[in-house]
């Protein structure tokens, strides 16, 4: 199984053979993006900077999306054993499939992803070390004329989180890592 997982990832990350190539724009080559998240369910308390990895587009359409986002929770009210408002760190771990239609041409190449998220929350505030859930987003990739390996981005994501999570020990707030999500950033076409 490891090797059958270990091929499939190779293959989805080496090959840009099957894709159409390009000579004047790379949107579905491999991508590394830098983003900012402002989660707006909970804004402007939830938000956070993270990174992408998205895998060439085989047959210029479907791709695997990994992410990583360092959250930071504030805002957390002044309680017996927290004196002053504090912020507390998180770690969101996203892997998905990216579907994008149009063509590398375009000037604004939307996509869609889902999958699977994991929230590493290692701090002893939390009630428990990690959550699973699942996201879904659909955002468009807006590229540079003269620099074709850039683009910027929008996107906006919905995620859930298969149970509660409460900030127990200190505070009855309500749950954070979850809702609507707006990111942006930029991304360079290897």
């Amino acid at each position: 199984m490891r090797t059958l997982l270990f091929t499939f990832l190779i293959f989805f990350f080496t090959q840009p053979l099957l894709a159409e190539t390009n000579n004047t724009s790379r949107l579905g080559n491999l991508s590394l993006g830098i983003k900012f998240n402002l989660n707006f369910s909970q804004a402007p308390r939830d938000f956070a900077a993270g990174i992408e990895l998205n895998s060439p587009l085989l047959f210029n359409r479907i791709g695997i999306s990994s992410e990583i986002d360092y959250s930071f929770l504030r805002g957390i009210r002044k309680t017996a054993i927290i004196k002053n408002e504090e912020v507390f760190n998180y770690m969101i771990y996203k892997l998905g499939i990216l579907i994008s239609p149009g063509s590398n041409e375009d000037f604004v190449r939307p996509y869609f992803k889902t999958g699977w998220l994991f929230i590493d929350s290692k701090d002893e505030i939390f009630s428990k070390p990690g959550y699973t859930g699942i996201y879904g987003s659909f955002g468009m990739n807006i590229s540079f004329e003269k620099l074709n390996f850039l683009c910027f981005f929008l996107e906006i994501s919905s995620c859930g989180i298969f149970e509660e999570i409460f900030v127990e020990k200190l505070t009855g707030n309500p749950i954070f890592g979850e809702g609507i999500i707006f990111s942006s950033g930029f991304k360079i076409f290897l």
